[in-house]
């Protein structure tokens, strides 16, 4: 690849007037002391986002959501205090529900003093909570309302969401006050951000609708107001996920750039929220219903079913969607359930029963062993209230609740969209007959279960079988997993995370010992520096520890831990099975779910009715492979015209792991060069400039990688993004490899040269280096650096009157900052008012020893720490005499 001037020297010049600065800060206040109580009858409390002063405060008696003009009513205090004086005697305050409403221009919120509102919003609380009303009590009572159930059930549906199930964490607690408690001050600090963020998000759905005049229906501002917090309530996992993440890369989550993101995402539209506002009134008609009687009418229940895969087609260069579509009728015959599932086969077929097996991949713990699962589930008793207790392997013991709703003359789309793929099939006109019923249902966890991922026919010699893996080799026993204190390095086990941020474990302790201490460890693939990736950052006094039981070793994670794993209901489990220490996961009892809805013979006749012929392969618009069409780039999947687009499974060899560990290479073709850092445990970064009809394109790449036992090198960069490459058969980590790898069909070979830092060892003062490129554009570099060999940093200049440019404006020298760093010397260009610049340009050796051969990274680093490839450039190198 040829050295272009504009690339390195132009970004050189044009970087001092690219400098950045940034700042920011955030306080609490502490609540006011409680007012006396006076005889009779009262109530006091206090109402937070943070405490919030001259925000409205009544009790709502009629429960219309607003404040009545005959509902007692006052304006809260400094922290937030409110009380009520002389109420009616016969008031019963364990019924009163409370309503705040945050005024815009008038409440301040003590998050921020002396700063007023300027977006306004709602919260309230479940009947009798009069003490605290939050964002988080909002969300309480609109799960109450969405899923009918007690304020019990709705408390620990939401405590699992948070990953506080279990804990000593109360959502009707006060948060603020609660950070001073030495034992859950950490969890409440949580909670507190986690209420921030609802906050925002609900002042900008409502702020959206008014300024849209409206949802677009007949939607009162009650109406909103719980749309609004239902909306959250079903998506609280990924604003907890947000937060989660910003406290887990050592940042202070800031609520305004969270909120900002999660509202973009999330159905808050102002039509949106007015068909929430429609579904929500409907729902104000469900009747408990017996749900052993539809199971053992005729026809039973049905739920639809159905799933969607994007992928890029290579041959035809397009983004490709394919969806399927199927449904399941569920009936009770004699004392257990039975499933009988249909699959859409084309307009032809229609639907067809699925007669093959439904595969496991799951192991469950029984009595004192791991067993493989059956699908059987057995009624085991009907309740008084009309629920049904069942069990199976899958689920353990149910309690399973059902709610009827007359689905007469309301629209099949609306309640098809818990089905994403049936709900795009229908119009918005298309309604229910006279005897469609819809039933939701509530699931109820009556006692723990283990899970242990694992496919019997999984062969560990040539693929990756669920087995914890350290950089020694696989792992057997749980003993083996255990540091002591006097561990240098402690070997660390990933449980989870994606290609951006990992999480992983160092147990510590004894395997005899009940239990032990857990350190976390939080890896950051994008934030980079020139000494490597992915370097594991310790997470000081992290609460987490490690505890023994007959499965195995179950880690007990902070909550922010719990989003990594993507299992946040469940704890994580490290257990022995078939000669190998695999994961496994643990799920508690009192988990409760209410979001599946089933339905009777003529709703399920209806959808099939109106269902028309489903296309079940369409072309997308490019942005859902992951790419701009405009931007330059193409997506790359690893994946060849014609071929399987599953990844490898290979098995990484110890040897040939550890020839390349800690290294970086730089692979060179005709159209492409990537300097490539394989870092220790298995992860990889590649900087890449790729040459193309439409010219240049960097990009930067974080992953994994591997290499088996006949030294193939896998490079995956997410699911269906990954390149397989072949090294020698010999010489494996020598200066320079020739290797190879498919490409369209064709075998192309290209080298990989050993890439070691520069350093400046050897010589003389004056430190003048000349860098030479070849080719119709090259040019020469003269770099000037004040200082010995032995300086560890300095300033100098850079000479640029032997690299012409077209704009004869440009500037032929400049000066600069220099170091050396682990991985090589840095330059910095310095700005007009002595400012380093965001630009960076890194300087490596490369080749065989001794050749006299200078690779230039340049890259630009962003306010948020993240960097930005510009160019990969190769020089001949001269010292100046």
């Amino acid at each position: 690849m040829q050295f272009k001037r504009h690339l390195i020297a132009l970004s050189l010049t044009a970087a001092l007037t690219q400098l950045t600065a940034c700042g920011g800060g955030s306080s609490d206040s502490a609540p006011a002391p409680q007012p006396e109580p006076q005889p009779g009858q009262s109530l006091s409390g206090a109402t937070a986002d943070g405490y919030l002063v001259n925000a409205q405060v009544c009790l709502d008696l009629n429960r219309n959501g607003e404040c009545d003009a005959d509902e007692p009513s006052t304006l809260t205090q400094a922290g937030g205090q409110y009380s009520f004086e002389n109420l009616d005697a016969d008031l019963d305050l364990s019924q009163v529900q409370m309503l705040v409403k945050v005024i815009a221009g008038q409440t301040e919120d003590e998050d921020n003093p002396g700063e007023v509102l300027t977006q306004g919003y709602t919260m309230t609380a479940p009947a009798g909570v009069v003490e605290f009303v939050s964002p988080l009590t909002t969300l309480l009572a609109s799960e109450m309302d969405r899923a009918g159930v007690d304020q019990e059930t709705a408390a620990a549906a939401l405590e699992q969401t948070l990953g506080i199930l279990g804990s000593d964490l109360s959502l009707v607690e006060d948060y603020i006050a609660g950070k001073q408690q030495q034992a859950n001050g950490d969890g409440y600090k949580r909670l507190h951000r986690v209420a921030q963020v609802v906050a925002r998000v609900t002042a900008k759905a409502k702020h959206a609708v008014e300024q849209n005049g409206g949802t677009g229906g007949d939607a009162e501002d009650n109406e909103v107001a719980d749309a609004i917090a239902e909306t959250l309530t079903e998506n609280l996992e990924r604003l907890v996920n947000r937060v989660d993440e910003a406290e887990a890369n050592g940042q202070e989550p800031d609520a305004d750039t969270i909120a900002d993101e999660v509202a973009g995402e999330l159905p808050l539209d102002p039509d949106e929220v007015q068909d929430r506002v429609e579904r929500k009134r409907e729902r104000g008609d469900l009747e408990e219903a017996s749900l052993l009687t539809l199971l053992e009418s005729d026809g039973g229940m049905f739920e639809l079913d159905g799933h969607s895969e994007v992928f890029f087609d290579a041959s035809t260069n397009q983004c490709i969607k394919e969806r399927e579509l199927g449904y399941q009728q569920i009936q009770k015959v004699e004392s257990l359930i039975t499933f009988n599932r249909f699959r859409y086969d084309g307009p032809d077929a229609g639907f067809v029963e699925v007669t093959e097996e439904e595969e496991r991949d799951m192991l469950v713990w029984k009595g004192d062993a791991w067993a493989e699962m059956s699908d059987q589930v057995e009624v085991v008793s009907q309740e008084e209230d009309g629920s049904v207790i069942v069990s199976s392997d899958m689920d353990g013991r149910q309690q399973v609740w059902s709610q009827q709703l007359d689905l007469a003359d309301l629209k099949l789309k609306r309640y098809a969209q818990g089905e994403h793929e049936w709900k795009t099939q229908f119009s918005g006109d298309q309604l229910f007959p006279e005897g469609a019923s819809g039933y939701q249902m509530t699931f109820k966890q009556l006692d723990s279960r283990a899970m242990l991922p694992y496919r019997a026919q999984c062969d560990a010699t040539v693929q990756w079988c669920n087995q914890v893996v350290l950089p020694t080799g696989p792992v057997q026993t749980l003993a083996e997993l255990m540091n002591d204190a006097n561990s240098a390095e402690p070997k660390m086990v990933y449980i989870g995370g994606d290609h951006d941020t990992s999480l992983a474990v160092a147990l510590y302790g004894a395997i005899e010992e009940s239990q032990g201490k857990v350190q976390l460890y939080v890896v950051e693939h994008r934030e980079c520096d020139d000494s490597g990736c992915g370097a594991p950052e310790l997470k000081e006094n992290a609460d987490a520890s490690w505890s023994k039981t007959p499965m195995g070793l179950v880690l007990n994670l902070p909550e922010w831990g719990h989003s990594f794993t993507h299992r946040r209901r469940a704890q994580p489990l490290l257990t022995e099975y078939e000669g190998a220490v695999r994961h496994g996961f643990v799920l508690g009892e009192g988990l409760t779910r209410s979001d599946q809805w089933g339905f009777n013979q003529v709703a399920m006749d209806a959808f099939l009715a109106n269902l028309g012929t489903p296309e079940l392969r369409e072309v997308e618009d490019a942005e859902e492979c992951g790419f701009q069409p405009d931007d330059g780039q193409e997506p790359d999947d690893g994946i060849e015209p014609g071929e399987d687009p599953t990844t490898p499974e290979l098995v990484a060899d110890e040897t040939a792991m550890a020839a390349l560990a800690g290294n970086r290479y730089l692979a060179k073709d005709t159209d492409f060069e990537a300097l490539i850092h394989f870092m220790p445990q298995g992860r990889v970064q590649v900087w890449l400039e790729e040459m193309d009809s439409t010219g240049e394109n960097t990009d930067i790449l974080t992953g994994s990688w591997l290499i088996d036992a006949q030294h193939q090198l896998l490079m995956q960069f997410g699911e269906n993004d990954w390149v397989l490459i072949q090294l020698p058969a010999e010489g494996l980590g020598g200066d320079v490899m020739k290797v190879s790898e498919k490409d369209e069909g064709q075998v192309r070979e290209y080298s990989m040269s050993l890439v070691r830092p520069f350093s400046l060892e050897g010589l003389e003062a004056p430190l003048d280096l000349r860098l030479s490129a070849t080719g119709e554009d090259s040019c020469v570099l003269d770099l000037h650096l004040n200082g010995v060999a032995t300086d560890q940093q300095g300033f100098g200049w850079v000479d640029l009157t032997q690299c012409p440019d077209e704009d004869p404006s440009a500037p032929t020298a400049f000066e600069m900052v220099w170091y050396l760093t682990d991985s090589g010397l840095e330059l910095s260009p310095i700005g007009p008012n002595g400012e380093a610049s965001p630009q960076r340009h890194h300087l490596y050796w490369f080749g065989s020893e001794g050749t006299e051969r200078v690779l230039t990274r340049s890259f630009a680093v962003a306010e948020d720490g993240t960097a930005e490839l510009e160019s990969l450039d190769s020089f001949l190198f001269t010292p100046i005499r």
